[in-house]
């Protein structure tokens, strides 16, 4: 399976900046291991670059303004309202449960649900010039309505 990087930053990046080749995201400054599921990445075209910051702008119309390489947090509460939903819905199965259910398998699928609505690991990822590799989900915790950031490349990973 395949999904994309936006490599970002505060500051606009210069394009010679960009990734050319295949890419390694190196290590985790914080867990110290090869960023995980990502078994490798490539950089894209200029014309794929584009293609995909125009999906993103599409997309995403709620929460981001998107002009050029410029982006703009407008609605961060409009990026996390579906999930946030379908999270406290599988919260809402978890509030009668048996200890029997408890020490099976059975509350395995309402697991993996809260933990892919909380944070998509297979999703989004962004390369932060400033803070390295992180989720979408996780940047996004991190800034506020007006947060300014710029696109540099693009990358599709396959995991």
């Amino acid at each position: 399976m395949h999904s994309r990087i936006f490599q970002i930053s505060t500051k606009p990046i210069d394009p010679a900046d960009f990734c050319t080749e295949n890419y390694d995201p190196g290590y985790d400054e914080y867990y110290g291991v090869l960023v995980q599921p990502i078994d490798y990445i490539v950089c894209l075209s200029d014309e794929g670059r584009e293609e995909n910051i125009q999906w993103l702008k599409d997309y995403y119309k709620d929460v981001f303004k998107i002009d050029g390489d410029k982006v703009t947090v407008i609605n961060k509460e409009s990026y996390f309202e579906k999930r946030y939903q379908d999270f406290m819905k599988e919260l809402e199965k978890l509030k009668d449960i048996t200890l029997d259910q408890f020490s099976t398998c059975e509350l395995n699928k309402t697991f993996r649900n809260l933990k892919n609505d909380y944070e998509d690991e297979l999703g989004i990822w962004v390369d932060s010039m400033q803070t390295g590799m992180d989720t979408l989900d996780e940047f996004m915790r991190h800034v506020e309505n007006g947060f300014v950031f710029y696109i540099g490349a693009v990358m599709d990973y396959h995991y």
